[in-house]
């Protein structure tokens, strides 16, 4: 079963209500916002961070990136790094490469919500390809997620950008 049915799976036999959209290919977050003319406030974008020991997933708005230092402070890890699509590729078989959806528990990933996110009405997510994406209510993704709600994104400034703490994901 690929990605998308798997998801789609997961809400029905749940009973929750969602929309799925089809969109010309998008590689990058900004740009599936753009193609399903949508704020990128609502669609998740999905950051694959590596410990000395595991894969988390990091969840943020489309337009924010995932500062390393808050995402460990809310894994508890002491550190975080970004992993390369060639380091996450295999734990998403069933995904094209960098459109995994924000469910990291289907892989067997811990996963992390950004509390901005958390507060929308709703969200728009990737389902598996550059070319589908499915629409929930929040207080639905989170409950079926089990994603942990936490502060994980900086703000856009110049002083985090010379104190590097603000990272983006790897370009996809």
């Amino acid at each position: 079963m690929d990605c998308n049915a798997r998801i789609k799976q997961l809400l029905k036999s749940n009973g929750v209500r969602y929309e799925a959209q089809t969109h010309t290919v998008a590689y990058t977050a900004q740009r599936v916002a753009e193609s399903e003319h949508i704020s990128g406030w609502n669609l998740a974008k999905v950051v694959i961070g590596i410990t000395d020991t595991r894969m988390i997933m990091f969840v943020v708005p489309t337009p924010l990136h995932l500062n390393l230092t808050k995402a460990a402070r809310a894994a508890g890890v002491d550190e975080v790094s970004l992993a390369s699509e060639a380091e996450f590729e295999s734990v998403f078989p069933d995904c094209e490469a960098g459109a995994m959806p924000p469910f990291g528990g289907l892989y067997g990933l811990p996963t992390f919500v950004d509390s901005g996110l958390a507060q929308q009405d709703g969200l728009v997510f990737q389902a598996g390809s550059h070319t589908e994406t499915i629409k929930v209510r929040t207080a639905d993704y989170l409950r079926l997620s089990g994603a942990v709600v936490a502060d994980l994104v900086a703000s856009p400034g110049p002083e985090q950008h010379r104190s590097g703490l603000l990272t983006e994901s790897p370009r996809r």
